[in-house]
Parts: structure tokens; sequence; C-alpha cells
């Protein structure tokens, strides 16, 4: 009996040892499962801010995209009036040109009327001092040759 008591209060020793180890080893289990719980939070926490700088470089991105299209619409645009005001300077160009020419024309036109008016007195004169010369001669013969 001595020997089923021994071997009892062993097995009960060994029983409560692999107990004490077991729960020693569950603390252990439950303080990794804590840290690893910890350790997930952090890095979702770490994937959710990411996301979240991601989504707003998406925004800043979409509205940068956006904003170069606003651009090169008004690129257009201008480009559009720079011919426009292009194609008004050759017109007021021309227009500068042809009226530089008419009134050169209407110059000409004055000085030539000038110049036969003052050719017409030139004759005038000549006329008259042909006549004094001649002292109002009759003989024509005379006055033609002179001429």
């Amino acid at each position: 009996k001595k020997g089923k008591d021994e071997a009892h209060q062993k097995a009960q020793k060994d029983s409560q040892s692999l107990t004490e180890q077991l729960q020693k080893h569950r603390q252990e289990m439950d303080v990794k499962v804590k840290q690893l719980e910890t350790s997930q939070q952090d890095l979702q926490s770490k994937v959710d801010m990411k996301v979240k700088e991601l989504e707003t470089r998406n925004k800043e991105f979409a509205a940068l995209q956006a904003q170069e299209v606003e651009a090169k619409n008004q690129v257009k645009q201008l480009q559009g009036q720079v011919k426009d005001e292009k194609d008004r300077v050759k017109a007021i160009s021309k227009q500068l040109e042809e009226n530089v020419l008419q009134q050169e024309v209407t110059d000409l036109k004055s000085k030539i009327t000038k110049l036969s008016e003052e050719k017409k007195n030139i004759e005038e004169e000549l006329r008259t001092a042909k006549s004094l010369y001649l002292g109002k001669a009759d003989d024509q013969d005379l006055i033609q040759e002179m001429e």
C-alpha cells in the first residue's frame, strides 16, 4: 500500500507539475497572443495611414491632372487669340500700306497739278516776254521762228 501511495503521490506531483507547466505555457502563449494582437493592430494602423496617404495623393494627382487639362485648354485659347491678333495686325498693316500708297498718289497728283500750273505760268511769262522782246511785232514768221 505504501508503494501505491508513493506512486499515487508521485503521479499527483507529476500531474501537478505538468499542470503548472501547462499553465505557465498558457500564460506565455497568452502574452505572445497579446503581443501579436498589438503588433497586428500597429500594422493595421500603419496600413490604414498608408491607404489614407495614397488616397490623398490620388486626389491631389487628379486635381493636378484637371489643372493640366485646364491649362492646356487655356493655351489653345490663347494660341487662337494670338493667331487672331496676328491676322488683325496683317490686315491693319495692309490697310496702312494702302493708305500710305493712296496718300502718295494724292501727293503726286497734287505735285503734277502744281507743276502743270507752273508750266502754264512759265509759258505765259515766256509769251509775254517774247511779245515784249519783239515789240509786239506783227511778223508772225519771226514769232514762230522763236517758238
